[in-house]
């Protein structure tokens, strides 16, 4: 993982720039700088639960969410190897899971003009 964590309450906020992977924990809010090939931050597993945060702060390169390959589980129904991107800056996506698959709790997705 990338970044420098500082922890507020309960939530954790790793600063990860030009990294190519991130392993996200519980309460996590990732702002995340994606390096020229992209990054990839990987959920916690379903027995670790959520729910975590993830920010695309530049929008040069995408950021792509996905879960745990031994969970083997989806994203709002979709191959969680596959994931969830967040192409554009300022893109953001909240995700939880209820112990069997992981979901899009809300998100924020920019189009650029």
């Amino acid at each position: 993982t990338g970044g420098n964590p500082a922890t507020v309450d309960t939530l954790v906020f790793p600063i990860a720039t030009g990294v190519a992977a991130v392993q996200a924990v519980p309460n996590g809010f990732y702002v995340v700088t994606p390096n020229s090939a992209g990054t990839v931050v990987t959920l916690p597993t379903l027995a670790q639960g959520g729910p975590v945060v993830a920010k695309n702060i530049t929008g040069t390169y995408g950021l792509k969410v996905i879960t745990t390959p031994a969970d083997a589980t989806t994203i709002d129904g979709v191959a969680g190897a596959t994931g969830f991107s967040l192409p554009h800056q300022y893109d953001t996506a909240t995700f939880v899971t209820d112990g069997l698959h992981w979901y899009v709790k809300n998100s924020q997705l920019y189009t650029p003009i």
